[in-house]
């Protein structure tokens, strides 16, 4: 499976997945690094690869078909800030 990355590219790893019908080892070889979520879920809507994102992103995509979520995985948490604009910036 192709992974799309937010970083810098990686080798391609093993990882555990939890899915309804239990626990699944996918391997995941990177094929697209960006610096940005929103460019990740993006070239995963496009059908570049499979990604690992924060659900705050997606949840339109997941809501609307565009994505879809075959498990989930342990891993660091990604926090999002969300800042209201300051004056005169």
């Amino acid at each position: 499976m192709g992974a799309v990355l937010r970083g810098a590219m990686r080798p391609a790893e093993s990882r555990e997945m939890v899915t309804p019908s239990g626990i699944t080892r996918i391997e995941a070889a990177p094929v697209l690094a960006l610096s940005s979520l929103l460019m990740v879920r993006d070239a995963v809507r496009m059908g570049v690869g499979a990604a690992r994102p924060p659900l705050s992103p997606a949840n339109a995509d997941l809501a609307a078909g565009r994505l879809a979520q075959r498990g989930t995985a342990e891993g660091p948490e990604t926090a999002l800030w969300a800042l209201p604009p300051r004056a005169g910036c």
